[in-house]
Protein backbone atom coordinates (compact mmCIF):
# COMPACT_ATOMS: atom_id res chain seq x y z
CA UNK A 1 0.00 0.00 0.00
CA UNK A 2 0.96 3.69 0.25
CA UNK A 3 3.78 4.72 2.46
CA UNK A 4 2.84 7.02 5.31
CA UNK A 5 5.29 9.90 5.19
CA UNK A 6 4.76 10.61 8.86
CA UNK A 7 6.07 7.13 9.68
CA UNK A 8 9.33 7.55 7.74
CA UNK A 9 11.48 7.85 10.81
CA UNK A 10 15.16 7.73 9.96
CA UNK A 11 16.38 8.85 13.34
CA UNK A 12 18.65 5.85 13.93
CA UNK A 13 20.60 6.31 10.69
CA UNK A 14 20.64 10.06 11.11
CA UNK A 15 21.91 9.63 14.61
CA UNK A 16 24.54 7.24 13.32
CA UNK A 17 25.53 9.63 10.55
CA UNK A 18 26.01 12.39 13.09
CA UNK A 19 27.93 10.03 15.32
CA UNK A 20 30.11 9.03 12.40
CA UNK A 21 30.74 12.64 11.36
CA UNK A 22 31.48 13.72 14.90
CA UNK A 23 33.65 10.70 15.55
CA UNK A 24 36.07 11.34 12.71
CA UNK A 25 37.40 14.63 14.08
CA UNK A 26 37.64 12.99 17.50
CA UNK A 27 39.62 10.15 16.01
CA UNK A 28 41.86 12.60 14.18
CA UNK A 29 42.38 14.54 17.39
CA UNK A 30 43.24 11.34 19.24
CA UNK A 31 45.57 10.40 16.40
CA UNK A 32 47.37 13.71 16.55
CA UNK A 33 47.59 13.59 20.33
CA UNK A 34 48.85 10.02 20.29
CA UNK A 35 51.36 10.83 17.59
CA UNK A 36 52.79 13.71 19.59
CA UNK A 37 52.96 11.64 22.77
CA UNK A 38 54.60 8.72 21.03
CA UNK A 39 57.07 11.08 19.42
CA UNK A 40 58.52 11.92 22.82
CA UNK A 41 57.97 8.64 24.71
CA UNK A 42 61.18 6.68 24.76
CA UNK A 43 60.95 3.13 23.50
CA UNK A 44 63.66 1.01 25.03
CA UNK A 45 66.21 -0.54 22.75
CA UNK A 46 65.33 -4.11 21.92
CA UNK A 47 67.86 -6.93 22.42
CA UNK A 48 68.28 -7.04 18.64
CA UNK A 49 69.11 -3.34 18.54
CA UNK A 50 71.61 -3.73 21.37
CA UNK A 51 73.28 -6.59 19.51
CA UNK A 52 73.38 -4.47 16.36
CA UNK A 53 75.05 -1.64 18.29
CA UNK A 54 77.63 -4.05 19.72
CA UNK A 55 78.21 -5.62 16.32
CA UNK A 56 78.56 -2.24 14.60
CA UNK A 57 81.19 -0.97 17.03
CA UNK A 58 82.99 -4.32 16.94
CA UNK A 59 83.19 -3.98 13.16
CA UNK A 60 84.51 -0.42 13.51
CA UNK A 61 87.12 -1.67 16.00
CA UNK A 62 88.24 -4.45 13.65
CA UNK A 63 88.54 -2.07 10.69
CA UNK A 64 90.42 0.56 12.73
CA UNK A 65 92.73 -2.05 14.25
CA UNK A 66 93.48 -3.51 10.82
CA UNK A 67 94.40 -0.04 9.58
CA UNK A 68 96.65 0.49 12.61
CA UNK A 69 98.45 -2.80 11.97
CA UNK A 70 98.90 -2.10 8.27
CA UNK A 71 99.97 1.54 8.62
CA UNK A 72 101.06 2.22 12.21
CA UNK A 73 101.45 5.94 12.81
CA UNK A 74 101.72 6.70 16.52
CA UNK A 75 104.57 9.19 16.50
CA UNK A 76 107.14 8.66 19.23
CA UNK A 77 105.00 6.11 21.10
CA UNK A 78 106.26 2.54 21.34
CA UNK A 79 104.08 -0.41 22.43
CA UNK A 80 104.67 -2.06 25.78
CA UNK A 81 102.59 -5.15 24.96
CA UNK A 82 101.92 -7.04 21.72
CA UNK A 83 99.03 -5.71 19.65
CA UNK A 84 98.78 -2.57 21.77
CA UNK A 85 97.37 -0.72 18.75
CA UNK A 86 94.51 -3.22 18.55
CA UNK A 87 93.73 -2.92 22.26
CA UNK A 88 93.52 0.88 22.05
CA UNK A 89 91.23 0.76 19.02
CA UNK A 90 88.93 -1.79 20.63
CA UNK A 91 88.85 0.20 23.88
CA UNK A 92 87.81 3.35 22.03
CA UNK A 93 85.15 1.54 20.02
CA UNK A 94 83.61 -0.13 23.05
CA UNK A 95 83.55 3.19 24.92
CA UNK A 96 81.31 4.47 22.14
CA UNK A 97 79.30 1.24 22.23
CA UNK A 98 78.65 1.86 25.94
CA UNK A 99 77.42 5.43 25.47
CA UNK A 100 75.46 4.85 22.24
CA UNK A 101 72.23 3.74 24.04
CA UNK A 102 72.47 6.86 26.23
CA UNK A 103 72.84 9.10 23.16
CA UNK A 104 69.85 7.40 21.52
CA UNK A 105 67.80 7.98 24.67
CA UNK A 106 68.93 11.60 24.66
CA UNK A 107 67.84 11.99 21.02
CA UNK A 108 64.40 10.59 21.85
CA UNK A 109 63.89 13.23 24.55
CA UNK A 110 64.27 16.09 22.09
CA UNK A 111 62.57 15.81 18.69
CA UNK A 112 64.80 17.77 16.35
CA UNK A 113 61.93 19.46 14.49
CA UNK A 114 60.58 20.94 17.74
CA UNK A 115 63.83 22.19 19.22
CA UNK A 116 65.08 25.75 19.18
CA UNK A 117 68.62 27.05 19.11
CA UNK A 118 69.17 26.75 22.92
CA UNK A 119 68.55 23.00 22.74
CA UNK A 120 70.80 22.66 19.70
CA UNK A 121 73.54 24.55 21.49
CA UNK A 122 73.08 22.09 24.34
CA UNK A 123 73.60 19.24 21.85
CA UNK A 124 76.90 20.78 20.79
CA UNK A 125 78.09 21.35 24.36
CA UNK A 126 77.20 17.83 25.49
CA UNK A 127 78.82 16.39 22.36
CA UNK A 128 82.04 18.32 22.94
CA UNK A 129 82.19 17.30 26.60
CA UNK A 130 81.55 13.64 25.74
CA UNK A 131 84.11 13.74 22.93
CA UNK A 132 86.77 15.16 25.26
CA UNK A 133 85.99 12.60 27.97
CA UNK A 134 86.21 9.64 25.57
CA UNK A 135 89.39 10.99 24.01
CA UNK A 136 91.00 11.46 27.44
CA UNK A 137 89.92 7.95 28.46
CA UNK A 138 91.42 6.56 25.24
CA UNK A 139 94.63 8.49 25.92
CA UNK A 140 94.75 6.99 29.42
CA UNK A 141 94.54 3.51 27.94
CA UNK A 142 97.24 4.42 25.43
CA UNK A 143 99.55 5.67 28.19
CA UNK A 144 99.33 2.29 29.91
CA UNK A 145 100.08 0.39 26.70
CA UNK A 146 102.74 2.64 25.12
CA UNK A 147 105.78 4.57 26.19
CA UNK A 148 107.66 7.46 24.62
CA UNK A 149 111.48 7.26 24.33
CA UNK A 150 111.56 11.07 24.36
CA UNK A 151 109.52 12.25 27.35
CA UNK A 152 107.18 15.16 26.68
CA UNK A 153 105.98 17.47 29.43
CA UNK A 154 102.22 17.41 30.12
CA UNK A 155 102.01 21.10 29.23
CA UNK A 156 103.58 20.57 25.81
CA UNK A 157 101.41 17.53 25.18
CA UNK A 158 98.28 19.49 26.11
CA UNK A 159 99.24 22.37 23.81
CA UNK A 160 99.93 19.98 20.94
CA UNK A 161 96.57 18.29 21.40
CA UNK A 162 94.78 21.62 21.59
CA UNK A 163 96.42 22.91 18.42
CA UNK A 164 95.18 19.99 16.38
CA UNK A 165 91.71 19.95 18.02
CA UNK A 166 92.19 16.34 19.04
CA UNK A 167 88.56 15.91 20.09
CA UNK A 168 86.99 16.75 16.71
CA UNK A 169 87.07 13.15 15.47
CA UNK A 170 85.22 12.02 18.59
CA UNK A 171 82.77 14.91 18.24
CA UNK A 172 81.98 13.87 14.66
CA UNK A 173 81.29 10.35 15.95
CA UNK A 174 78.89 11.83 18.52
CA UNK A 175 77.04 13.75 15.78
CA UNK A 176 76.72 10.56 13.72
CA UNK A 177 75.33 8.57 16.66
CA UNK A 178 72.95 11.41 17.56
CA UNK A 179 71.69 11.52 13.97
CA UNK A 180 71.09 7.76 14.12
CA UNK A 181 69.07 8.32 17.30
CA UNK A 182 66.93 10.96 15.60
CA UNK A 183 66.41 8.65 12.61
CA UNK A 184 65.29 5.82 14.92
CA UNK A 185 62.90 8.14 16.72
CA UNK A 186 61.44 9.35 13.41
CA UNK A 187 60.95 5.77 12.22
CA UNK A 188 59.17 4.77 15.43
CA UNK A 189 56.89 7.80 15.19
CA UNK A 190 56.09 6.94 11.56
CA UNK A 191 55.25 3.35 12.53
CA UNK A 192 52.96 4.51 15.35
CA UNK A 193 51.14 6.90 13.03
CA UNK A 194 50.78 4.25 10.35
CA UNK A 195 49.28 1.80 12.85
CA UNK A 196 46.96 4.54 14.09
CA UNK A 197 45.87 5.29 10.53
CA UNK A 198 45.06 1.61 9.98
CA UNK A 199 43.01 1.59 13.19
CA UNK A 200 41.12 4.69 12.12
CA UNK A 201 40.35 3.18 8.73
CA UNK A 202 39.01 0.05 10.41
CA UNK A 203 36.79 2.13 12.71
CA UNK A 204 35.56 4.21 9.76
CA UNK A 205 34.71 1.02 7.85
CA UNK A 206 32.86 -0.28 10.89
CA UNK A 207 30.85 2.95 11.10
CA UNK A 208 30.01 2.75 7.42
CA UNK A 209 28.82 -0.83 7.87
CA UNK A 210 26.66 0.17 10.84
CA UNK A 211 25.24 3.06 8.83
CA UNK A 212 24.37 0.78 5.94
CA UNK A 213 22.70 -1.73 8.30
CA UNK A 214 20.70 1.06 9.94
CA UNK A 215 19.50 2.40 6.59
CA UNK A 216 18.55 -1.09 5.47
CA UNK A 217 16.62 -1.67 8.71
CA UNK A 218 14.80 1.66 8.28
CA UNK A 219 13.78 0.77 4.71
CA UNK A 220 12.51 -2.62 5.87
CA UNK A 221 10.39 -0.97 8.55
CA UNK A 222 8.94 1.47 6.01
CA UNK A 223 7.94 -1.39 3.73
Amino acid sequence: GGVNSSSLSVAPPATLVLAGVDAKPDFQADFQTTGRADATDYQSLSPTELLLILGFWSLIAVMTAANSLIEPNHGPWRPLVPYAYVLVDFANAYMWAAVTPVIIWFASRFAIERTGWPTRVMFVVIGLVLAIIIDLATSLVRQHLFYSPTPVSPEMAAMARLRRLWFMNEFIVFIAVLAAGFARNYFLRYRVRREEAVRLQAQAAQLQAQLADARLSALRMQL
